[in-house]
């Protein structure tokens, strides 16, 4: 089994053991699912049995708004209980773009480095070994940097490191790294992202509930109309 593949296993079995993500994305689905039937379908609920009393349901503009603020609370619980699994998410498909040979090669034995974001650096491999495995980081739609380990001697003369980057928007850092470059990274990054969203069935687990959330919510609006 290739490195991928295990860490893809690994993350399938997290998520599966996450037992606080599976229950609130559970009462979220439901939650919504009821919402949406009683929305959709113009069905009432006259009473609620409680197996110790009935209630009866007359305000039926208020008991919507009471859905309204249920599904609002558990959204946030479940968002809060997602994200970690998102980002790691994210990791798996960005370790596959950065280790596309298209898009990245470097070997510090060799001192050579190939592939579209080569052109980004303007010094070479010997002299920064940790750009040999960077990682590739996202700031909002458009910002991407390489971040890697920058190896150096403290004032006591002892081994030290801190974090460099290499901005991937910075078009006038080097002569080669143009923008064009920098938009054929991001048809590479689109494609493995896109392939992630259909290969990998953690990002329907994952995002699934959201757009039940989002079509709860438009069918309450439509109705309110």
């Amino acid at each position: 089994m290739t490195k991928q593949k295990e860490d893809l296993a690994d993350f399938r079995r997290e998520i599966d053991d996450d037992k606080s993500f599976q229950s609130i994305r559970t009462k979220l689905v439901v939650v919504c699912l009821i919402f949406i039937a009683l929305n959709l379908s113009g069905a009432t609920l006259e009473e609620v049995n409680t197996f110790i009393f009935k209630i009866n349901v007359n305000n039926h503009i208020g008991l919507s708004y009471f859905f309204i603020g249920v599904i609002s609370f558990l959204f946030i619980r479940y968002y809060s209980c997602a994200y970690p699994h998102q980002i790691q998410l994210d990791k798996l498909w960005i370790n596959r773009f950065i280790r596309d040979y298209n898009v990245y090669y470097a070997s510090y034995s060799q001192n050579y480095t190939s592939g579209l974001l080569s052109k980004a650096l303007n010094f070479d491999i010997e002299d920064e070994p940790g750009i040999e495995h960077p990682e590739y980081e996202r700031d909002g739609l458009y910002k991407r940097s390489l971040v890697y380990l920058t190896h150096c001697k403290d004032e006591n003369g002892n081994d030290d490191s801190y974090t460099s980057r290499i901005s991937l928007t910075d078009f006038k850092r080097t002569e080669n790294w143009k923008l064009w470059d920098y938009l054929a990274m991001r048809g590479y990054e689109l494609k493995y992202s896109t392939e992630a969203k259909i290969r990998y069935r953690e990002y329907l687990d994952i995002f699934a509930p959201y757009l039940i959330s989002l079509i709860a919510l438009v069918s309450f609006f439509s109705v309110m109309k």
